[in-house]
């Protein structure tokens, strides 16, 4: 017959299950049991074990390879909102793409900047911002699933302060590497204020499509953070995928641009945006491919 402890046990494995259907790795299953008010002390009170890592890490263990449920007889009902749940976030990416090439155009006439330096700062731009809006994607729909949408908000803001800070940092080097090279001042200047507003709005566009990222924190008993630092170490695969992709594909679109606008220099500037636009949608898509969530059941 089980003991207290190892029936408790058993309950927080359960209530993960359908609280969470997919589980990435510990760190999820870590990230919601802190959410539902799991703390070292808890833990170690009424299951046992030495912390929260520690459960997490044992829920993950008894879910990660189980197969998600099907509903007997409610497969073809709910197959119409699981296909429009699959196109949502492909739509949200092409859509923010869309928005930002727009919003990009519009500004280029204000601001015009040397074809090269141009593609440079779309290229890096794209390769700093598709980790970052992607992960805010993720986590903000991991917090919403677990009922707590204001923790989205907070993964939001952390993302986007490292985001920020990778912006100021790669600025900082760009100026270094252009005044060496020899670049004029007001040509660098205006280098950096395309990078900056290419990474702003992209980060603009994560923050819309993030879930409650404009929701309040409920009143009641205080919902621990997690341990973002943690967080972002585990994410920083996403990232860093996202730049790989990026700098490829954008590589490749940069080449076509230049070789189909040789003739139309006028539409050069114009390919140049949508071959970026097009750069984040393509590394959208290859991140989520390569970090696809591992499904879980009680089944």
């Amino acid at each position: 017959m089980p003991s207290p402890r190892e029936r408790l046990l058993e309950q927080v494995v359960t209530t993960v299950a359908q609280a969470r259907p997919h589980l990435v790795d510990p760190w999820d299953a870590i990230a919601y049991l802190e959410s539902i008010g799991y703390t070292d002390a808890r833990v170690k009170r009424e299951v046992g074990l030495a912390d929260v890592k520690a459960l997490g890490e044992h829920v993950y263990d008894r879910l990660c390879d189980r197969a998600l449920p099907v509903v007997p007889g409610a497969a073809a009902a709910e197959q119409p909102a699981t296909r429009a749940s699959a196109w949502r976030p492909f739509v949200t990416t092409v859509a923010a793409a869309a928005a930002w090439a727009a919003v990009v155009v519009l500004q280029h006439r204000a601001i015009i900047l040397a074809a090269a330096a141009l593609q440079l700062a779309l290229v890096l731009s794209v390769m700093m911002s598709v980790g970052f809006v992607e992960v805010t994607r993720r986590l903000g729909s991991f917090y919403a699933s677990a009922g707590q949408p204001w923790l989205a908000r907070v993964a939001l803001s952390y993302f986007l302060r490292l985001g920020a800070l990778a912006t100021v940092s790669v600025v900082a080097i760009g100026l270094l590497v252009g005044w060496a090279a020899g670049v004029s001042w007001p040509s660098l200047t205006l280098w950096v204020d395309e990078l900056v507003i290419f990474n702003a709005l992209w980060f603009v566009l994560a923050a819309l499509q993030t879930p409650g990222v404009v929701a309040r924190r409920r009143a009641g008993a205080p919902v621990p953070i997690p341990r973002m630092t943690v967080i972002a170490f585990r994410e920083s695969r996403v990232i860093l995928l996202g730049a790989f992709y990026a700098l490829v594909f954008g590589a490749a679109i940069t080449a076509a641009t230049r070789f189909f606008t040789s003739s139309r220099p006028d539409y050069a500037a114009v390919g140049a945006i949508g071959g970026a636009a097009l750069a984040f949608v393509l590394s959208t898509l290859a991140v989520r491919r390569s970090a696809q969530p591992r499904g879980a059941s009680l089944s």
